[in-house]
């Protein structure tokens, strides 16, 4: 009699943990119909997300716990859209539409301004940190700034290399709370480059036509956005800073005990 009632739990708890619906669809310009390229998709919170491809195409396989919660569709410089899963068809399509496009803002730079080099510069080899393979996954390190900075540059130290081509996504946030992070990009910015040319020069993001102002601490990162190439990314790292990073799109931020060599170039008021 105990064995058969042990059997009946190990199947319902066997179903549980297996039970998964897959989600799949395209991403759309609600206007032009054009499909949208490396849109995040995910669970608030919860770890759960992806990437749409070059095509806007996305798939992903959930616990059908989750069935009720909400898949949230952000890009940048489009409005973001919650879709319930309960509600979502197979190969769906899903829109989004273009935020209103205000006037670009005339950056002042202040009169008493000085370059400054925010972040974590180390070359040394003997810590590293690398990426996850997952889509969406990011990581960068949290700048500790007082009063208005206009970006310039950023630079990040790789120790190892195990891909032909790099392909990531730079996202720059404004810190508004503890762990609570707002994206300031008015566009996205791309990193695609070749292993030969990161181990000749490093990876160099050049950031002075781009406009970018912030006000107080803010959050620099690189985040994985396709599967081009076999892609194994390591940093070397140091324990002066922490690294911020989420594994997967619209996931929780977590802090790491280490920060890898990630550094930003602004100019800063005195």
């Amino acid at each position: 009699m105990r064995r058969n009632f042990l059997v009946i739990i190990l199947v319902a708890f066997s179903f549980q943990v297996f039970a998964q619906i897959r989600i799949s669809g395209s991403v759309l310009n609600e206007k032009s119909r054009q499909p949208i390229e490396f849109v995040n998709i995910g669970i608030v919170g919860k770890n759960i997300g992806t990437v749409s491809d070059r095509n806007g195409n996305f798939s992903l396989l959930i616990d059908a716990q989750h069935a009720n919660d909400s898949l949230l569709f952000s890009y940048i410089g489009f409005e973001s859209r919650s879709v319930r899963i309960s509600e979502m068809r197979e190969n769906d399509i899903i829109t989004l539409s273009e935020k209103s496009q205000l006037l670009d803002e005339v950056v002042v730079v202040p009169r008493n301004f000085r370059e400054r080099t925010f972040g974590t510069t180390t070359s040394s080899r003997r810590i590293q940190a690398g990426f996850s393979q997952n889509l969406g996954y990011e990581a960068g390190l949290l700048i500790r700034n007082r009063g208005v900075a206009v970006l310039k540059s950023v630079r990040a130290n790789i120790a190892s290399l195990a891909s032909g081509i790099i392909f990531y996504r730079l996202n720059v946030y404004e810190e508004r709370g503890r762990r609570n992070f707002v994206n300031i990009l008015t566009e996205p910015i791309y990193i695609i480059t070749s292993r030969e040319e990161i181990l000749k020069n490093g990876l160099q993001i050049d950031l002075a036509d781009k406009n970018i102002v912030v006000n107080g601490n803010f959050l620099v990162t690189l985040e994985r956005i396709s599967d081009l190439g076999d892609c194994i990314l390591f940093f070397p790292a140091s324990f002066r800073q922490r690294t911020y990073f989420r594994k997967t799109s619209q996931g929780s931020w977590e802090a790491g005990p280490i920060g890898i060599a990630l550094s930003v170039t602004a100019l800063v008021e005195r």
